[in-house]
């Protein structure tokens, strides 16, 4: 029969700080952009997507089909 994933579910606390992840990464470019300082944030932003992804590559239960 058919694999089914199982897509893990983020907990509770990560789930609210990511809420206000969007407001503290616009502080953060109002008030860097004038430092120069973008490559900085966006390498910053490249790197938490790709340890999420890993993470998310982690918890995923193998499947034996």
């Amino acid at each position: 029969h058919a694999c089914q994933l199982t897509v893990p579910t983020l907990p509770a606390h990560l789930l609210s700080s990511s809420a206000r992840f969007p407001l503290y990464l616009s502080l953060c470019l109002s008030f860097q952009t004038r430092c120069g300082s973008l490559e900085y944030i966006f390498g910053l932003i490249n790197f938490w997507c790709s340890a999420l992804k890993l993470l998310l590559a982690l918890t995923q239960p193998a499947t034996n089909c």
